[in-house]
């Protein structure tokens, strides 16, 4: 089987044959996974692993959060884990005030 390569402006012009409105109006109840493999057991048998990042016991919230021009670019400066620093700069604030 040969490799084939595309530029992006190939692949802008190329038609799918995939019925796209078929499948965007398809359930999970639609679908016919009798043939796709247990995962669980795959990973058991360690033919198959489950990557990306571990599960965290405390999950981060996500926010919107103005700050400062210069206070972002201050932190930015000190480079990788910048928003950590400022997280945990919130964290001791809050330790100092009694609230946490």
């Amino acid at each position: 089987m040969a490799i084939v390569s595309y530029t992006t402006e190939q692949l802008k012009k190329m038609k799918s044959k995939t019925d796209l409105k078929r499948v965007h109006a398809m359930t999970d109840d639609d679908i016919d996974y009798s043939d796709a493999p247990d995962v669980a057991e795959m990973v058991a048998r360690g033919e198959a692993r489950i990557v990306g990042r571990p599960k965290k016991d405390v999950i981060k919230k996500h926010l919107t959060l103005r700050l400062d021009p210069d206070v972002v670019a201050g932190y930015k400066k000190t480079g990788r884990g910048w928003q950590t620093r400022i997280n945990d700069a919130l964290r001791a604030h809050l330790h100092s005030i009694g609230l946490l």
